[in-house]
């Protein structure tokens, strides 16, 4: 599963470059239930803040391939930058939300 959230919309795109190219990254896993709560948390941190969240399935070949390439120990996990990442749910929404928005200022800087 590979898709791009805005909001609470989902599309799937095809994959373009390597799976560590496109952050913010949430790695999750469908039969993970702490994984669906993150994946509802960060939407929606995503949505408040304006950002785009690229959401990967530990189970798929992407998925795998961003855990072994930044040595991710395990799911959810939201990716940042190769040296930023944020295990479970942590974080208040406030803090994900403000954590999201400085992201995308400084992806568009």
């Amino acid at each position: 599963m590979l898709s791009f959230a805005e909001g609470n919309l989902a599309t799937h795109l095809p994959h373009v470059g390597s799976p560590s190219g496109a952050y913010p990254t949430l790695l999750a896993a469908d039969w993970c239930p702490l994984s669906k709560a993150a994946g509802a948390f960060w939407k929606e941190a995503a949505h408040i803040a304006g950002s785009r969240l690229r959401l990967l399935t530990i189970d798929s070949e992407e998925g795998v391939r961003l855990a072994t390439t930044e040595n991710i120990a395990g799911v959810p996990c939201l990716v940042l930058s190769p040296t930023r990442r944020f295990y479970g749910l942590d974080l208040s929404r406030s803090e994900a939300t403000e954590l999201l928005s400085r992201h995308t200022e400084i992806e568009h800087a």
